[in-house]
């Protein structure tokens, strides 16, 4: 059985408690004598058996430099591994895999439902575009003369056109604020 921890030595009262100083939060120098010394010589923390609970399950884990695989055996042993190819150096997997989210996605009647009407609505508008666009095509190829023959035109072209025009002033803005605070694209000057 487990015993008791043994008690903790009494903490004098001339130490400081005031915590560490603060360059010590953003050193480099200590923080690669934590990563030497602390970090990667002790036991660290990855995951929860919860969270690969099927066998086939697995996650990768990323700590510092070093790379490891957790994956629940079909067994039902959970294991880790380096994630290292030793032929090349590089990961063998990376990020999450598992099929039971995709699963459960599909097997919901609410997300069902909800794609079925996606459908259906993408139907109906493009449906009811083409014929509508159709429509105005013949009538302005057939129709060279009519009152409010341009503002029909505009009408017809306008969503053709607005998409391009956006884009267009949005990256006008980009590149102007771009310049302002970086400095590139440069500007050119007169003096060559």
């Amino acid at each position: 059985m487990n015993s008791p921890a043994p008690p903790s030595p009494p903490i004098p009262s001339t130490w400081d408690r005031g915590g560490l100083p603060a360059w010590t939060c953003h050193s480099p120098a200590m923080f690669g004598l934590e990563n030497r010394y602390l970090f990667l010589n002790h036991w660290q923390f990855s995951r929860y058996v919860n969270d690969i609970p099927a066998p086939g399950d697995w996650r990768s884990f990323d700590l510092l430099g070093e790379r490891a695989a957790i994956l629940h055996g079909q067994d039902g042993v959970v294991r880790a591994f380096r994630n290292l190819c030793r032929h090349r150096g590089a990961r063998v997997v990376d990020g999450v895999f598992s099929t039971k989210w995709y699963l459960s996605l599909f097997a919901s009647r609410q997300v069902g439902n909800a794609v079925i009407l996606s459908v259906k609505i993408a139907l109906i508008s493009a449906s009811v575009a083409t014929i509508l666009g159709t429509m105005a095509g013949i009538g302005l190829a057939r129709f060279t003369r009519f009152r409010g023959r341009i503002l029909f035109s505009g009408l017809v072209n306008a969503p053709l056109i607005i998409p391009e025009v956006i884009t267009g002033i949005s990256s006008l803005m980009f590149l102007i604020l771009l310049a302002e605070y970086v400095g590139w694209p440069i500007r050119p000057t007169d003096e060559q």
